[in-house]
């Protein structure tokens, strides 16, 4: 178990959960840049390729941790925005772009939903984030209207599951339901390929 994993308060937790015997955890940005060196170093010697660090350290970007029994054994990074309407203009439009710039899981605890479990989480997030702004706005008497864009470079089909997983998690699953019960008008384009 790594020392790090003791610094973690429960406030710090996105979700926890158990997968069979396994504690997993996921968090945002709590571990260290040369922490996230040495994973992707890790990653990339295991599978061969060169996953370009630098996106996963910098500040521009939001960075997510999976952490098993008390060890990071995957990283997420997306970049997030959300252009939210002045309270006193008649413009109901938000526009939200989430680009998701890297993901992987090590070799070792693949296949065992531990990427759908990253994926739900985070996009649980985002989407909670996303109907908090719109709850903030809605006291206005104009429907609030939702253009997300979802960008991802493909690498391997592995990360296009995982890109399906969170946009489905995004536009479907639970905070997306309450934003159609409010009104929402919503328009999802994804932007994706290899």
């Amino acid at each position: 178990m790594d020392a790090l994993f003791f610094k973690i308060k429960p406030s710090m937790l996105l979700n926890s959960s158990t997968i069979g015997s396994k504690w997993v955890g996921i968090t945002q940005r709590t571990i260290s840049d040369k922490y996230i060196e040495t994973l992707v170093a890790k990653f990339n010697s295991e599978k061969g390729v060169t996953l370009n660090k630098k996106m996963f350290i910098e500040e521009s970007n939001d960075v997510f941790e999976l952490w098993v029994n008390g060890e990071v054994v995957g990283l997420l990074t997306i970049n997030y925005e959300l252009d939210t309407p002045e309270k006193d203009n008649r413009e109901t439009l938000f526009s939200c772009y989430i680009g998701i710039n890297g993901v992987f899981i090590l070799e070792k605890y693949r296949d065992h939903g531990l990427g759908f479990l990253f994926a739900e989480t985070v996009s649980s997030f985002l989407s909670k984030n996303i109907l908090f702004e719109i709850l903030r706005f809605k006291n206005n008497t104009n429907i609030p209207e939702l253009d997300m864009t979802i960008h991802a470079d493909y690498e391997s089909s592995e990360g296009e599951s995982f890109v399906n997983m969170f946009t489905e998690g995004l536009c479907h699953e639970g905070y997306a339901i309450m934003r159609k019960s409010l009104g929402v008008k919503e328009k999802l384009s994804l932007d994706a390929g290899y």
